[in-house]
Formats: C-alpha cells, sequence, structure tokens
C-alpha cells in the first residue's frame, strides 16, 4: 500500500482519525480508547484529501445527513469485502443481527449453512475491523444494540 494521508476532526462523539487517499477513504476511527488505530509512520499528514469527508461528517452531525456519498477503499478478504458492500446497502435506520448478515451473505453466495458460532463472529469480527459503514446500527439477537457506525 503507497503512503496514506491523514487528519483529526473533532466531532460530537470525538475526536476522529481519517486516513486515505486524494481518491478514496481507507480509515476512520477513534484515536483512543481500547480499540484505538493511529497513523502509521509513513503516513503523512495532510487536511485538502479530507474536505468532503469533513463536509458530510458536519452535515451527519447537524442532522442534515443519512448517508455518506465517499469512495470506500476496501482492503481485506473477499468474504470481508462483501460484508462490508452489503453493509453499504442497509438503509439509514434499518437494523441487522451480525447473524442475519452472515446469513445474506451465505445466500448470495448460494451456499445453505447455518450460519451459527464462528461464521457469526466472523461476520462480527468483520464489521468491528473494518471500514466505518456510517448510519447503521447492529444489534444481538436478543435486540440489544452492541454496535454504531
Amino acid at each position: 500500500m503507497s503512503s496514506l494521508y491523514y487528519t483529526h476532526v473533532a466531532s460530537p462523539v470525538g475526536n476522529l482519525l481519517i486516513a486515505g487517499t486524494n481518491a478514496s477513504l481507507h480509515f476512520l476511527s477513534f484515536p483512543t480508547g481500547h480499540k484505538a488505530f493511529g497513523p502509521a509512520p509513513d503516513w503523512q499528514q495532510a487536511d485538502a484529501p479530507f474536505q468532503n469527508v469533513r463536509r458530510q461528517l458536519n452535515a451527519y452531525f447537524a442532522g442534515e445527513l443519512r448517508c455518506f456519498d465517499l469512495p470506500l477503499q476496501l482492503s481485506g478478504t473477499a468474504f470481508q469485502n462483501s460484508v462490508w458492500q452489503y453493509l453499504s446497502g442497509i438503509s439509514f435506520g434499518d437494523t441487522r443481527t451480525y447473524g442475519q448478515i452472515a446469513a445474506q451473505r451465505d445466500r448470495q453466495d448460494g451456499n445453505k449453512s447455518s450460519w451459527t458460532g464462528p461464521l457469526k463472529r466472523t461476520a462480527h469480527q468483520t464489521i468491528d475491523r473494518g471500514p466505518a459503514v456510517p448510519c447503521h446500527m447492529f444489534q444481538h439477537p436478543e435486540m440489544r444494540a452492541i454496535h454504531r457506525s
């Protein structure tokens, strides 16, 4: 991967780290906390590549935007990329469990497995470790919200 640009953006949910190229967003994360993610040594600090990201984040937090229109760079396995693409198609305010997401991916791949245990955990880990796909909430089957992005 070539060197990325990065910047920090203040938001109502805390400081955000944004990284990418002039063409696409690669990462959006919290730079502090138990899953902190910081800039790599070869990344260059720059604000200019993220003007559109900043504008859309500000509009989202102001309640003026429900879905982002940003080019994302998805870098994962075929399964991870398919889960992230699926998340992009979930409408604002809709919810899915990890099991529902895994089962949908299974159907789209033409398989008929039960998607219990390890595969649901794989979907959960994919979502948890992947790029932020905003406007979504994922739920535990008992309907407790467990992940927001």
